[in-house]
C-alpha cells in the first residue's frame, strides 16, 4: 500500500502543480478568450469522467488502470506543453481531466476497500496534503522557474533555441510549455516504476479487502 500511495501522491503533487500554471501559460500567447474555451473544456473533461464511472462499474484490476490512466495524464499534460495550438491544448486538456476524474473514482475504491476505516481519515489528509503541495510547489518553484529561468532560455536567441527549442518550440510561453512537458513525462517515468513493481500490480491479490 505504502508504493501505491506513494506514486498516486507524486502523480497528484505533479498534477495538481500543471493545473495551477495551464491559465497563465494560455495566456503568455493567446487571449483571454480563448482560455475561457479551454476552462470550459477542463469542466467538459470532469463532466464527462464522472458520466463514465456512473454507468460504469469499473476497472477489474483497479491498480493497474489507475495507473494506465494515469500514465494518459502525463502524456496529455507534455501535448498541452508541447503544442501551441488553441484546439489541440484543448483537446488535450479535455482528456487530461476525463483521465483524472475517472483515475482519481478507481484509487478511491481502492483506499476505501483495502485501507481499514479507521485509517480513512489519515490516508485521505495525506493524499490532499499532496495535491496542497503540488500548488505550493507550483507557486514557489515551477512558476518562478520558467519565468525567469527556462523562459529567456528559450527564446529565439536563447541558449536552448536550438535544442529543446526545436523539440518545444522557442518564444513566449515555451517556458511554461517545458515546464509542462517536463512535469508530464516525469509523471510517466513515476508510474512506470510503479507498474514494473510487482507488490503495487499485485496488491488486490495479495492483501484482502477490509470486514
Amino acid at each position: 500500500m505504502l508504493g501505491l500511495f506513494i506514486i498516486s501522491a507524486l502523480a497528484g503533487l505533479l498534477g495538481a502543480s500543471a493545473d495551477l500554471l495551464l491559465a497563465p501559460y494560455v495566456l503568455s500567447f493567446d487571449s483571454a478568450q480563448t482560455l475561457g474555451w479551454i476552462t470550459a473544456a477542463v469542466g467538459a473533461g470532469f463532466l464527462a469522467g464522472d458520466a463514465v464511472m456512473s454507468v460504469w462499474r469499473g476497472a477489474v484490476a483497479r491498480v493497474r488502470f489507475f495507473i494506465a490512466c494515469e500514465m494518459g495524464v502525463g502524456l496529455m499534460s507534455a501535448l498541452i506543453g508541447w503544442s501551441d495550438a488553441a484546439w489541440l491544448i484543448g483537446l488535450a486538456v479535455f482528456v487530461y481531466f476525463l483521465l483524472i476524474s475517472i483515475s482519481d473514482a478507481t484509487i478511491q475504491t481502492v483506499w476505501q476497500t483495502k485501507v481499514a476505516s479507521n485509517f480513512h481519515g489519515r490516508v485521505f489528509a495525506l493524499r490532499d496534503m499532496s495535491a496542497i503541495g503540488g500548488i505550493v510547489l507550483g507557486l514557489l518553484v515551477f512558476a518562478p522557474m520558467a519565468e525567469r529561468v527556462v523562459e529567456p532560455l528559450l527564446q529565439a536567441n536563447g541558449a536552448w533555441a536550438n535544442t529543446l527549442g526545436r523539440v518545444v518550440g522557442t518564444g513566449p510561453g515555451r517556458g511554461l510549455g517545458f515546464v509542462f512537458v517536463a512535469m508530464g513525462l516525469l509523471n510517466v517515468l513515476v508510474l512506470l516504476i510503479g507498474y514494473a513493481h510487482p507488490r503495487i500490480c499485485r496488491l488486490e491479490h495479495e492483501l484482502p479487502d477490509v470486514k
